[in-house]
């Protein structure tokens, strides 16, 4: 009997539209000798039911008590039997020489990923959006991580277990909720450098309304968390006390909200120029906006309180 490989570990909750497609994606591999670890995170639909219907002895199937994707993925390590581990998200789908193609870079790196083709699925039919695209990250890869932000799609993601257990698996504080796979890689990136972009799209990203979406509100919570954790580091290491994408999030939801303190202040370090086209564009209606709100205190002041400014 051969020793299993990898451990393909997918955290599933209430994916019953999903969730079939994704499993037969790593059942249609070119390699078998893999174990499928699926981590039932209180599903209320059908989700499990149609699990249970796939006839693959390589499937073995968990409950989770917890309601966090992090806690499922987690569970999965733990009971995961291969050296090592790749991630698939419930709604995502991987091309048949995925793993083949993973497995033969990392016998050269210890952390390798890829672009993948987004998908939007509708009632009846897939539109496609794009490419999810990763990067080539720079030495070292911790900094880059935090100074551009994640650069990695989560169901590419094929790496060495060992390298989980050294950072501590992911992290389940709710205040990062949404990019607590960001953060568990640069804690990875404080034991090794040695990451690998695949240069090969190898599967895809299915957007299906379910997502867990990062709203406004969401992104300036785990956006503040990152920013406090690694402050310290920032100041020693890098010279500044935010990144750009930091800052760039703190001005979308100063603007959803309509609280611009601090606002010129982020609007410096979002290194504006280097944006793509759409946050560009973003970022200049916000600065009229920002504008014209202060230009109508400003006339305010001095219309109704014109004694008081002299």
């Amino acid at each position: 009997m051969k020793d299993t490989l990898v451990s393909v570990i997918i955290p599933a909750f209430n994916c019953e539209n999903t969730i079939l497609d994704t499993i037969n994606s790593v059942i249609n591999q070119t390699i078998d000798n893999i174990e499928i670890i699926l981590i039932n995170n209180n599903s209320t639909d059908n989700t499990l039911d149609k699990v249970k219907t796939i006839p693959d002895n390589r499937l073995k199937i968990y409950n989770c008590e917890k309601q966090h994707p992090s806690a499922a993925r987690n569970l999965g390590i733990k009971k995961s039997t291969a050296n090592i581990i790749a991630f698939l998200d419930s709604d995502d789908i991987w091309f048949k020489n995925k793993l083949e193609k993973s497995l033969n870079a990392l016998k050269k790196y210890d952390f390798v990923y890829h672009d993948l083709h987004v998908y939007k699925k509708t009632e009846f039919r897939f539109i496609y959006k794009g490419v999810a695209k990763t990067r080539n990250f720079s030495n070292p890869v911790k900094n880059d991580l935090i100074i551009n932000g994640n650069g990695i799609n989560h169901s590419s993601v094929v790496l060495k277990k060992q390298l989980l257990y050294k950072a501590g698996l992911y992290d389940e504080n709710k205040n990062i909720f949404a990019v607590e796979d960001y953060e568990l890689w640069i804690r990875i990136s404080e034991h090794t450098e040695n990451f690998k972009k695949i240069k090969e799209t190898l599967g895809k990203c299915i957007i299906t309304g379910k997502n867990i979406s990062s709203n406004h509100k969401r992104k300036y919570i785990y956006t503040k968390e990152i920013n406090r954790r690694y402050y310290q580091y920032m100041k020693e290491e890098l010279k500044t006390d935010m990144a750009p994408w930091m800052a760039y999030n703190f001005i979308i939801y100063g603007c959803k909200y309509n609280e611009f303190s601090n606002f010129i202040s982020y609007y410096k370090k979002v290194r504006f120029l280097q944006q793509d086209f759409r946050k560009k564009l973003k970022l200049t209606l916000i600065f009229f906006k920002y504008l014209v709100i202060n230009l109508s205190n400003i006339i305010k002041t001095f219309v109704f309180y014109p004694f008081d400014n002299l």
